[in-house]
């Protein structure tokens, strides 16, 4: 499969530019060394994200590869490019925040999580996404509003129980 080929070769560029920047190393390699290995890590990964979008491995394999390479504004841009496409659906916004979350970018993706909500005000996943980020914030007040919303109305006029929001 062209996919998976190209997948692994992403996972192998991408954790040679890791262990090329961070070490540990015999001997330190030249900064042109570095610089090339980890342009190709990155164009590695990005040549899978495009190819399949919603596939959440290499965006934070990228997102934590800039981290490590002290770029937290393109970290936190890998996400937001999915989220600020001209095409970009609600679960495009949504994956975005979602991303940042899991990438440790909580505060990051608040804003994101509401967004999706914005544009499509009855998806549960999203509320409790958000709710769980809060949480993560300590700003329990606010997640146990969310999380009592959706007990009493439910998404898309249907009442859930805890189990079926986070297995969406």
């Amino acid at each position: 499969n062209d996919y998976e080929a190209l997948n692994d070769y992403a996972i192998a560029a991408s954790r040679q530019a890791y262990v090329t920047y961070v070490g540990p190393h015999e001997t330190t390699p030249t900064l042109e060394t570095i610089q090339k290995t980890v342009d190709k890590g990155i164009r590695a990964l990005w040549q899978v994200i495009c190819t399949r979008p919603y596939a959440t491995e290499p965006y934070l394999r990228l997102i934590e590869l800039y981290r490590a390479i002290g770029e937290r504004e393109k970290s936190v841009g890998v996400a937001f490019s999915l989220a600020e496409r001209p095409q970009a659906t609600p679960e495009d916004v949504h994956l975005a925040a979602y991303l940042l979350d899991e990438a440790g970018y909580t505060t990051e993706s608040l804003l994101l999580y509401q967004q999706a909500i914005e544009r499509d005000p009855q998806n549960g996943r999203f509320k409790m996404n958000l709710a769980n980020a809060y949480r993560k914030m300590g700003r329990d007040a606010e997640a146990m509003g969310i999380y009592r919303e959706l007990f009493e109305r439910g998404s898309y006029g249907k009442q859930h129980h805890i189990h079926q929001l986070t297995e969406d």
